[in-house]
């Protein structure tokens, strides 16, 4: 015994098809289902950030962070390459386009004037002395290396400053 056909006489008095009646249900049933999902949404999403419990940081690893931060936004220093200067060309005419052979780690550099090595140090300046070295706001200067690996004595014309202090003179016969 099948109700169901009486009671869709009953629904659709004016014709409507079985079919029409089953899909004007489900879609009843569909706006049902999503009314109560939208309804009962907040179950399921995160808690609200006023909710939620905060801790203070530790203060002791703040301030460590705070500490490795470099100030005033200058980078923090790195440490020059140990570099050997053996010899440069430097021109007085072209002055850009000297080249100097340097010696770090135990490897032989040929770098002209403006080219980087692998740390990342720029060959800023060469002189008659030795070379001049920059990465980003540091500079070091290397000087020159004799055969013997003491630096080169200054010429008179060098940079007063550069000589050594005269050394006292024991014979003199007063």
């Amino acid at each position: 015994m099948n109700l169901y056909p009486k009671f869709a006489a009953v629904l659709a008095p004016n014709g409507w098809s079985l079919v029409g009646i089953r899909l004007f249900s489900l879609l009843i049933w569909l706006g049902a289902a999503f009314w109560f999902g939208w309804r009962l949404a907040w179950l399921t999403a995160p808690s609200p950030l006023y909710l939620q419990r905060w801790t203070l940081p530790d203060a002791r690893v703040a301030a460590q962070q705070v500490a490795q931060h470099p100030w005033f936004g200058l980078p923090q220093a790195m440490p020059a390459p140990a570099v050997q200067v053996l010899g440069v060309f430097a021109p007085n005419k072209h002055p850009n386009t000297g080249f100097a052979i340097l010696v770090q780690d135990g490897r032989v550099l040929h770098l002209l004037q403006g080219q980087t090595n692998a740390e990342g140090w720029t060959l800023a300046e060469i002189s008659a002395t030795g070379v001049l070295m920059r990465r980003k706001l540091q500079q070091q200067f290397y000087p020159l290396q004799s055969a013997s690996g003491q630096p080169p004595i200054p010429r008179p014309g060098d940079d007063p400053e550069a000589l050594p202090p005269p050394a006292p003179d024991f014979d003199q016969n007063e």
